[in-house]
């Protein structure tokens, strides 16, 4: 095939699925021979596999703009930027709300949008009015109906054409793993953590930390419980961990650039969220051989898990009956990661969008 160049558009490279799934795609494509290119918006700590990418750092500005106009005026800079640092890229691939709001007014060819959650939960509250909940599903349409979107599970389809069902041009191509490189990256160090279990995400509510503590007090399980990842909520949780009378079981790992050894040297890995695109924390901890259990999201884990190691969202007592089973007998909750996963079939799903 002919080399071709793609471009993934993000916020930054913090802890986080899209972050990572950018990161492995770009891997997978170099690979095979071709030029990739991450363009962000924010430096931060980065995950490991950054480093060995070609990452370009846009600084919006415009910060005093209205949104709307901004976002209109960063899609021309952004373009220029992109054809003057990497030429004019084959196939473009927006990631996230920040960089979605951006690129549906971009004018390079090519462009998809990425979505990575199921829409129609994102930023849902249960006290949230008629007024902002149409607000909200209005503001999703103006930036999902403008460009073609790729979603990343079978889950995450289902609510996009619920949603948006006049959608031009909507497909599913799945999240991708390297098993090979994380567990290269699992040996990196030897985690400082003895006899635990393990949950890896921000701080939001998207993640549901407060059940998750909850859900670990009622199991009764005398292994600790480390958090890895920073956030909004991270004095909050860390004020119910004292609550519970938890606070010297609950260990606070913060954001950790490689977080695969510490996930490795877990006995068992916990997902407590109450929305998901896929979970690819699932998926790498599967590949790491360790065994996980995660709440039944509308799209993901189910996707992944077998129905054994899903307790309902929201359940806290439920999820605290599945840990401590699980927790008891590790191995009755393994399970390997699904084939159609692997990354170097998912990356020749989007060579093919080049030609399109």
């Amino acid at each position: 095939m002919q080399k071709q160049t793609i471009v993934f558009v993000i916020n930054r490279l913090k802890l986080g699925g899209a972050q990572r799934v950018a990161i492995t795609l770009a891997h997978a494509l170099q690979q095979a021979g071709h030029d990739a290119h991450i363009v962000c918006f924010k430096h931060s700590d980065e995950l490991c596999g950054a480093e060995a990418l070609n990452v370009h750092y846009f600084d919006r500005g415009l910060a005093w703009l209205p949104a709307p106009l901004r976002n209109r005026l960063l899609a021309k800079r952004l373009d220029a930027f992109i054809r003057a640092r990497v030429g004019e890229p084959d196939l473009v691939l927006s990631n996230l709300s920040k960089a979605n709001r951006v690129m549906v007014h971009s004018a390079l060819r090519n462009v998809r949008i990425i979505v990575h959650n199921t829409l129609s939960l994102l930023g849902e509250a249960a006290d949230m009015s008629a007024a902002r909940h149409w607000l909200r599903n209005r503001r999703i349409r103006a930036t999902y109906l403008k460009k073609p979107c790729i979603c990343v599970s079978r889950g995450v389809y289902d609510d996009f054409v619920a949603l948006m069902p006049e959608h031009f041009d909507v497909t599913t191509i799945t999240n991708p793993v390297d098993t090979a490189q994380i567990r290269s990256w699992s040996q990196d160090f030897t985690s400082p953590y003895r006899d635990y279990v393990v949950h890896v995400g921000s701080f939001i509510p998207q993640k549901r930390h407060d059940l998750l503590l909850r859900a670990y007090s009622e199991s009764g399980i005398d292994e600790s419980l480390v958090l890895v990842g920073s956030g909004e909520l991270e004095a909050a949780i860390r004020q119910q961990a004292q609550e519970l009378g938890i606070q010297d079981k609950v260990l606070f790992a913060g954001f950790q650039s490689n977080p695969y050894p510490i996930i490795a040297g877990a006995k068992l890995l916990l997902l407590t969220s109450d929305y998901e695109g896929l979970g690819i924390v699932l998926l790498e901890s599967l590949a790491l051989g360790v065994p996980a259990i995660s709440t039944d999201c509308e799209s993901g884990p189910a996707e992944i898990l077998p129905a054994q190691n899903l307790a309902p969202v929201g359940d806290a007592p439920a999820m605290a009956r599945l840990l401590a089973r699980a927790a008891a007998s590790p191995q009755d909750f393994a399970s390997a990661v699904p084939g159609q996963f692997e990354s170097h079939g998912i990356a020749a799903a989007y060579l093919a969008l080049c030609h399109v």
